[in-house]
């Protein structure tokens, strides 16, 4: 019951943030790669003012959405803007709702100029046992996760046609990251 009621919410919110983007739609989206070097973009005001806008309308609302953080207490909440592949021109917001023991429960939020709107991943990412890294030069998603033994996995996360998909890299001992699969930190922002 609990998730229809938030679908609900996703479902009101999406609308009413549509159209009051609806006076923007004619506008040519410009392509956020070509306004900055680095492959992270680190804060909202660098985004064009569409996209700001529905990004910053989905902080404001961070509450009400379940991250499926199986009833920790919230410690706060996070944001950060990255580009999920080489080829993407707009990037996607992670926004995570962190727990008292630092684990993140993660929402990926992604523009969409063809709409205009915003897609939303229904199923959280989390970096329970798990950490969550930006692969190198920012061609996607990496989710360093173990199984709390001996062994641990690597898969990169990409955003393709509005859906996660998720391909194995490696799988191997616990505590061993491979040199060929380079890896950045994520840029968090902590949302007051």
């Amino acid at each position: 019951m609990k998730r229809w009621i938030c679908l609900l919410f996703t479902i009101m919110i999406a609308v009413t943030v549509t159209f009051g983007a609806a006076e923007t739609a004619d506008r040519q989206e410009p392509s956020m790669r070509e306004q900055t070097e680095e492959p992270i973009i680190k804060d909202l005001d660098q985004l064009d003012e569409t996209v700001r806008s529905y990004y910053q309308a989905m902080i404001n609302e961070k509450e009400r959405f379940d991250y499926q953080g199986y009833g920790e207490q919230v410690a706060g909440y996070q944001y950060a803007v990255v580009f999920m592949d080489e080829e993407d021109t707009i990037p996607a917001m992670l926004l995570a709702e962190c727990s008292w023991d630092g684990v993140r429960y993660i929402k990926v939020f992604q523009y969409d100029p063809d709409k205009p709107g915003l897609w939303e991943n229904l199923d959280p990412l989390n970096e329970y046992r798990n950490m969550l890294y930006l692969r190198e030069g920012g061609k996607g998603l990496l989710l360093w996760y173990s199984d709390g033994a001996y062994d641990s996995g690597i898969t990169e996360i990409r955003l393709e046609q509005y859906n996660l998909k998720y391909h194995d890299l490696w799988y191997g001992n616990n505590g061993t990251w491979p040199d060929d699969i380079p890896k950045e930190d994520i840029s968090w922002i902590d949302i007051p």
